[in-house]
């Protein structure tokens, strides 16, 4: 996939177990977070790791976020959002 802030032709997966990040660009910087689920996006995304995630959106490396809902029934990608990281505040609890 390309990397919706510099248009770089590609983005690379961070090693595994990193917590609250999964890509980033190696041209621009930017980090990714996916959320994933089989079905559709609801109000809530669910997260095993919640001071985790707290802290990491409040850091000042936060991710932008990417919410995707496939169906494992049809094997296809049926919703796919990027919500950049600037439209999330973590001082409200």
């Amino acid at each position: 996939m390309f990397c919706p802030r510099c248009g770089s032709v590609k983005i690379e997966h961070f090693a595994n177990n990193r917590p609250v990040a999964d890509f980033f660009c190696p041209q621009c910087e930017a980090q990714y977070e996916l959320k994933s689920k089989n079905g559709k996006l609801g109000k809530k995304v669910a997260d095993g790791a919640y001071e985790t995630m707290i802290k990491r959106i409040a850091c000042k490396e936060n991710p932008d976020f990417f919410f995707m809902s496939y169906s494992m029934r049809r094997l296809c990608v049926e919703d796919f959002i990027m919500i950049p990281k600037h439209f999330f505040c973590a001082g409200y609890h």
